[in-house]
């Protein structure tokens, strides 16, 4: 538990002010913990993200993260949705060249995930566009109902176990 607090003492400290100072900054951070999300997924998937596939799903999460506000000019007619559902529609060309290690599947669950994390990243851009006061404000809920999941899980629901299979530590 210590080690949880001082960890998450370190990363308020460095995500609040590049979330107060915005741009480039926020959408680097933010990049850069979309593609460490989607590694985890592949990890817990089983999946090689130095694929093919892994390429593709970190380009369609990226153009998705970025498609409000671009870090690079595309050509004129090409938008980054245009961009994300080229990767998604190449996800699904390789189902037939790689049938026997790619399934619809798996192009399936990569293009959820970049939908997912890419989307979700997204949305802090919208919001810190709106202010930083809304920024807090939506970071206060979420920290909020995560401490009080935890804390309730620990006092009220201590033997019972959620998911054992992928934390089975989680509430000791």
């Amino acid at each position: 538990m210590k080690q949880r607090v001082i960890t998450a003492l370190i990363a308020v400290g460095i995500f609040l002010p590049i979330l107060y100072v915005g741009d480039i900054w926020l959408r680097t951070l933010l990049a850069l913990l979309a593609i460490v999300g989607i590694y985890e997924f592949f990890q817990m998937k089983k999946m090689n993200i130095f694929s093919v596939e892994g390429a593709l799903t970190l380009l369609a999460t990226l153009s998705f993260l970025f498609s409000q506000k671009p870090l690079v000019a595309l050509p004129r007619g090409i938008d980054y949705f245009f961009f994300y559902f080229l990767m998604v529609m190449l996800l699904m060309t390789l189902t037939v060249y790689k049938s026997d290690r790619f399934s619809f599947e798996d192009a399936a669950f990569c293009s959820l995930i970049s939908l997912y994390v890419g989307g979700g990243f997204s949305g802090i851009l919208f919001v810190r566009s709106i202010s930083f006061g809304m920024a807090i404000f939506v970071f206060i809920v979420i920290w909020g109902q995560t401490h009080f999941a935890y804390l309730a899980g620990r006092q009220i629901w201590k033997n019972i176990k959620l998911a054992p299979d992928i934390s089975p530590n989680k509430n000791n």
